[in-house]
C-alpha cells in the first residue's frame, strides 16, 4: 500500500525548508537586538512554517517548526531558551493554523501577526511560570509592539515569496 502523501520529493523539500529555517535562526541569533528586552527578535524563521503552512502542508510547517527548535536549541541555545521556543513555537503555530483556515489562507500578514503575538504570550507566560514572579508582566505591552511589527515583516516576506515558491511542485 503506498501512500502519496509522504513522497521523497516531500521529504526533500521538508528537509531543505528545515535547514533555510534553522539558517535563518541561527543567522538572526548573530544580529544586534532590535530592541534592549531580552528575547526579542524579527522570527526569520518563522516565515518558513508560515510558507509552509500556506503553500505546502500544516504537517510539514510542524516538522520543520519542531526541528528548528530542536536543532536550534541543542547547538545555539540554553536549556531554557528550549522552553520559551517550544512554548512560542507551538502555540503560534496552532493559531497561525487556525487563522489560516478561518481566512483560507489569503492574508499572510495578518496570520503572522497573530502568530508572532500568540508566539509572544506564550514565551511571557513561561517567563511568569519559571520566575515566579507578576513583575515580568510590565514587558506586556512592549511585547504586543515587537510582536506586531515582527509579524508584519515576517508576514510580508511570505507574502511576497508566495508567488515564487509557488512554483515549485510539492
Amino acid at each position: 500500500m503506498s501512500n502519496r502523501f509522504f513522497t521523497v520529493r516531500r521529504l526533500a523539500l521538508t528537509g531543505i525548508f528545515a535547514g533555510i529555517a534553522l539558517a535563518l535562526h541561527v543567522v538572526e541569533g548573530f544580529l544586534p537586538p532590535v530592541l534592549p528586552i531580552p528575547g526579542v527578535k524579527l522570527g526569520f524563521s518563522n516565515t518558513v512554517t508560515l510558507l509552509l503552512m500556506i503553500w505546502g502542508h500544516p504537517l510539514e510547517a510542524l516538522v520543520v517548526l519542531i526541528l528548528r527548535i530542536l536543532i536550534g536549541s541543542l547547538f545555539f541555545s540554553q536549556a531554557t531558551a528550549f522552553l520559551y521556543s517550544l512554548a512560542g513555537g507551538i502555540s503560534c503555530y496552532l493559531v497561525m493554523l487556525a487563522i489560516g483556515k478561518l481566512l483560507h489562507n489569503r492574508y499572510p500578514v495578518l496570520i503572522s501577526i497573530f502568530g508572532a503575538l500568540t508566539h509572544n504570550a506564550a514565551q511571557l507566560l513561561v517567563a511568569l511560570l519559571l520566575t515566579g514572579s507578576p513583575g515580568i508582566l510590565v514587558y506586556a505591552p512592549l511585547l504586543v509592539l515587537s510582536g506586531t511589527g515582527a509579524g508584519l515583516i515576517t508576514g510580508l516576506a511570505a507574502q511576497f515569496t508566495l508567488p515564487y515558491i509557488k512554483r515549485i511542485r510539492f
